[in-house]
């Protein structure tokens, strides 16, 4: 029981903590070239998460990654997606106006 108590109160300061951390790397959405008023009327808030350009070598310092989270449309148990995009070529969070319209984004979100 008391091993059950104790998991519940980490399980409970931590997820303060990772809230409290997220809250610290707010921005305006403008400062990742979103539109602030869009931003807002579509329920996505932005990050910029520093992040280490090399986890072996900690002197190679940090980079800054930049994050929109798009907030669900209806109360769900479902799991958040994570949407990693890579290469040249293509704006992923310019084109996250473009990605909310469409019809697929609508039904996971």
């Amino acid at each position: 029981m008391i091993s059950k108590v104790l998991a519940l109160c980490w399980l409970v300061i931590h997820s303060v903590s990772v809230y409290a951390q997220a809250e610290k790397f707010k921005c305006l959405c403008s400062t990742i070239g979103l539109a602030d008023s869009w931003a807002d009327s579509a329920g996505v808030s932005c990050y910029m998460i520093p992040v280490s350009r090399d986890a072996f070598n900690k002197s190679a310092g940090n980079f800054k990654l930049a994050v929109a989270v798009a907030s669900p449309l209806s109360a769900t148990k479902e799991k958040p997606l994570l949407y990693l995009h890579g290469g040249p070529g293509i704006a992923t969070l310019g084109n996250l106006p473009n990605y909310l319209k469409s019809a697929t984004w609508k039904q996971i979100r």
